[in-house]
């Protein structure tokens, strides 16, 4: 009897060590897995701290270029906007950045009725679907309760299954888009969302970037009823009027190695046919506030973190630029652009 004793307390010893063993074994893999998803996130902000001292660098002195004057590492990067960046990173381990210039997009809190329109025209919608969209987009932004003629206030959001009030005000977000008449959510996922920009609202210009009242151009020069043409993305380009495929691909592809800086590169590329009808939405001038995606990578992608940050550069202020919106959690689209 003592004999089977020691034998079933033997037993039952053995499984209580195994399972300590395997629990042991698994909060090593939760830890380890745990510092190396730290250093990917803060290897992601340390790539976007490095991008805006760039930005800053580049603005300071525009004829400088964004390469080969920085110390160490970053010297040898080739810091272009709105292109991919070469990845940089300690050992074990690397940096992805993208820098854009939300220039490129259609900010829907200045933007006029013509552009407006381009932000949604090749979206597979009749013209009076657009009609609907754009006006509907200026009923919400304005600070009357005067119906568009193919707009929506108050009446019409009120008399909504789930009911609720038109804005009437600047937008906060894109995803605001989803409240407008209009606006489902296939269009917007689809591609409406990677064309248009809410930086920054007409109170925001007005007050810190020097925007008069009835004007779109800001002190810098900016002009929100365009869009920069070394910034906009693809799909945008393609919606321009009598631009085609072929048009946007040879854009992409100077844009690799060059920002357009004039007309005539323009023209070069595309033929006066499509420039003249077009040029009235395009222009060369960068917009104060640039978005910056980092993703950090530990062990050849076997972990891999993102963090995005949109700022305003202002080289007058103490600080040199605003965080006006923080994402700690990318998604890592497979390719960023």
């Amino acid at each position: 009897m003592a004999l089977l004793l020691v034998l079933w307390v033997l037993a039952v010893l053995t499984v209580i060590v195994a399972e300590f063993c395997r629990t042991m074994r698994t909060e090593v893999g939760i830890a380890y897995n745990y510092k190396e998803m730290t250093q990917a996130s803060y290897s992601a902000r340390a790539g976007v701290q490095m991008a805006l001292l760039q930005i800053i660098r580049t603005i300071a002195a525009p004829s400088a270029a964004l390469t080969g004057d920085s110390p160490g590492e970053a010297s040898k990067i080739d810091w272009r906007l709105n292109t991919d960046i070469p990845a940089t990173g300690p050992y074990e381990g690397r940096i992805t950045i993208r820098i854009d210039n939300e220039g490129g997009k259609v900010n829907i809190n200045l933007a006029d009725h013509m552009l407006l329109r381009l932000a949604v025209s090749g979206l597979d919608l009749t013209e009076d679907e657009e009609s609907v969209i754009v006006d509907s987009i200026m009923d919400w932004r304005d600070r009357d309760g005067t119906r568009r003629l193919n707009g929506a206030e108050n009446e019409y959001y009120r008399s909504l299954a789930t009911p609720y009030v038109c804005k009437n005000d600047d937008f906060d977000s894109i995803s605001e888009l989803l409240l407008v008449r209009g606006v489902t959510s296939e269009i917007f996922f689809g591609k409406l969302s990677e064309r248009v920009t809410v930086y920054p609202s007409r109170k925001t210009a007005e007050k810190k970037l020097g925007l008069k009242p009835g004007s779109t151009k800001i002190a810098g020069g900016f002009d929100f009823n365009k869009i920069n043409v070394n910034a906009a993305p693809p799909d945008l380009l393609l919606a321009l009027p009598e631009f085609d495929e072929d048009m946007v691909k040879a854009i992409i592809a100077y844009r690799q190695e060059k920002d357009l800086g004039a007309s005539n590169e323009l023209v070069s590329l595309i033929g006066p046919k499509a420039y003249l009808p077009s040029r009235s939405y395009l222009d060369f001038k960068l917009s104060p506030y640039y978005k910056v995606t980092a993703f950090g990578e530990i062990g050849e992608g076997r972990v891999k973190q993102g963090v995005s940050a949109v700022v305003r550069v202002d080289l007058k202020s103490k600080e040199k630029y605003y965080t006006v919106q923080w994402n700690a959690n990318v998604d890592d689209p497979g390719r960023m652009g």
